[in-house]
């Protein structure tokens, strides 16, 4: 695989060659981004934005690109933008739903978690974000669990193992048993 910086000058190069083809500056902003070269990739995406609004992950870049730099705020605007164009499509969804958790709009992430669960019932994160939204709504903790277990079933890494563990571990720990919380705390940190 091409790293980004082998990359970069072909890109130029195609986009300065065929100006007109989108996904080529679309890629190439992908690649800046990947750079870290953040005002490059921003340029590079808004025209991408302004010439074709509803370009597919073009406004899901640029909310990668301002998550990255902080810009939470705006992350939400683009990500929103993109999961209007493509409802269909869960990446942009769990990204936006990930970042309302973190901005505190507990209502608009579970939202979002829910319906990447519905678009995607196979992706373990979907699961288990959605299960730590719901930790801190009122819902049975039964619904919780079942949603935790979804997602450690489907977990093909350590890390979302490990999320699952502990989600389990906060399950029990509500449910005043500690030895099921030590036994899920062993699993998290195995």
């Amino acid at each position: 695989e091409l790293k980004y910086g082998e990359a970069l000058p072909y890109l130029e190069k195609a986009v300065e060659i065929q100006p007109k083809i989108i996904r080529n500056r679309l890629t190439l902003g992908a690649c800046l981004l990947g750079l870290k070269q953040y005002g490059r990739a921003e340029t590079e995406f808004k025209q991408v934005v302004q010439e074709a609004p509803k370009f597919p992950l073009a406004n899901f870049n640029l909310g990668l690109l301002y998550e990255e730099t902080g810009r939470l705020e705006e992350a939400r605007g683009a990500y929103a933008e993109e999961v209007a164009g493509y409802p269909g499509e869960f990446k942009a969804r769990f990204n936006l739903g990930k970042l309302l958790f973190k901005l505190g709009d507990r209502p608009g992430s579970l939202a979002q978690m829910r319906e990447v669960v519905n678009l995607v019932p196979k992706l373990a994160e979907g699961h288990l974000l959605l299960a730590r939204g719901l930790l801190h709504e009122d819902v049975p903790l039964d619904e919780v669990q079942a949603e935790v277990e979804k997602g450690i079933s489907l977990a093909e890494t350590d890390d979302l193992k490990a999320l699952g563990y502990f989600l389990l571990a906060d399950i029990y720990n509500r449910r005043q048993e500690p030895e099921k919380v030590s036994e899920a705390l062993r699993k998290a940190n195995a």
